[in-house]
């Protein structure tokens, strides 16, 4: 179980995506799980020729795009970079 960094509330849901550039090569992907760990949806992608930081950014974008299509409404984002 995790507290919101910013209301110190406990929020249900947790996206956590992440990125990795493999010499020229991008992948994306990330989870939505609940206050408990439990996995809700796991998501991954490859992205082509892509730099770490943009590719980082799409990541959360996608992530943010499934959390919307399922109505999830009351979570936290963690990206690493």
């Amino acid at each position: 179980m995790w507290l919101c960094g910013i209301s110190h509330h406990i929020t249900f849901f947790k996206l956590n995506t992440n990125a990795s550039v493999v010499s020229i090569w991008a992948y994306e992907g990330g989870l939505l799980q609940t206050h408990e760990e439990k996995l809700v949806f796991a998501f991954y992608k490859e992205s082509g020729e892509v730099d770490l930081l943009t590719v980082e950014a799409l990541s959360l974008v996608w992530g943010l795009q499934f959390c919307q299509e399922k109505g999830v409404e009351d979570f936290e984002v963690e990206v690493d970079s």
